[in-house]
């Protein structure tokens, strides 16, 4: 099973959907780029990447674990599904098996359903 995770990592960006988890309010069209915009994990520091997972629960997660636009941890995390354009890698920071990625840039296409990912906020405090 390993074996498919890194096949799917391998295909190009296009292939697959893929979800950006925030608590930030995006507007389709919208393009993200690393470095320019504060993150919501942590202080708010600018990051390098823009992180996306072809699950839309694990992306889920990181919406939930996450941080509003004034640091507010109650404004609502929200799912997109967006499209890399820029620099499309795993993330060397996470586990393969979440499907995470990262990119230099990306485009916000949409907004999908939020929902709590239970199964898999326990699984990640069993890994922590």
């Amino acid at each position: 099973m390993t074996h498919a995770l890194y096949a799917l990592a391998a295909l190009p960006a296009d292939d697959h959907d893929w979800f950006h988890g925030t608590r930030h309010v995006m507007t389709p069209g919208q393009v993200l780029t690393g470095g320019t915009q504060p993150s919501h994990y942590g202080a708010g520091q600018a990051m390098d990447h823009i992180y996306y997972s072809n699950d839309r629960d694990v992306a889920s997660m990181f919406a939930h674990s996450g941080y509003g636009p004034t640091e507010d941890i109650d404004a609502t995390p929200r799912v997109y599904k967006v499209q890399p354009l820029d620099g499309h890698e795993d993330d060397p920071d996470e586990e393969t098996e979440y499907g995470c990625h990262r990119a230099k840039s990306v485009r916000v296409l949409h907004e999908v359903p939020y929902s709590f990912p239970h199964h898999l906020a326990k699984k990640k405090q069993k890994d922590l």
